[in-house]
């Protein structure tokens, strides 16, 4: 039997709600009220070019060091790697399971899927104070101005 919850490489994660905790069971009962916590974090992107308006990008990976969740909750070492096409509101979305570091690395690609840039997303999040840790996590919206190059 598979004890754990691998997420597929170019999926994003699924809506993970748990709880986990160690008890003695070698008893006649026992009873505990279930707590589900939210495990996962939807990431908005909205990317804004100014000489290109938003229909520049044409899709983003997100990578990472954190593909899922082991039998006991703990955080399952691996690649986490995802993709995203823009919807109709010109935003980006992509489900992740927590981190335990800043490893997350946003890429952009063009209309040709041609890799225009890669960012270390996992440090911006990081730097904003955001809680990888909270009992239940906080989805995230993201801005990116992008500046052509001459």
């Amino acid at each position: 039997m598979d004890r754990k919850l691998q997420i597929p490489k170019g999926m994003d994660c699924p809506k993970v709600y748990m709880q986990t905790e160690w008890m003695e069971t070698a008893t006649d009962g026992v009873r505990r009220t279930v707590s589900l916590h939210k495990n996962w974090c939807n990431i908005e992107l909205n990317m804004v070019h100014p000489e290109l308006g938003s229909q520049g990008m044409q899709m983003v990976s997100l990578e990472g060091n954190i593909c899922g969740y082991d039998f006991d909750g703990s955080l399952l070492e691996g690649p986490f790697y995802c993709l995203s096409r823009m919807n109709s509101d010109g935003i980006f979305s992509i489900k992740v399971p927590r981190q335990w570091d800043d490893s997350l690395r946003l890429r952009l690609y063009s209309r040709d899927l041609e890799e225009l840039k890669t960012f270390p997303l996992g440090t911006c999040i990081i730097e904003s104070g955001y809680d990888w840790t909270a009992e239940d996590l906080e989805d995230i919206s993201v801005s990116l101005i992008l500046q052509a190059q001459v």
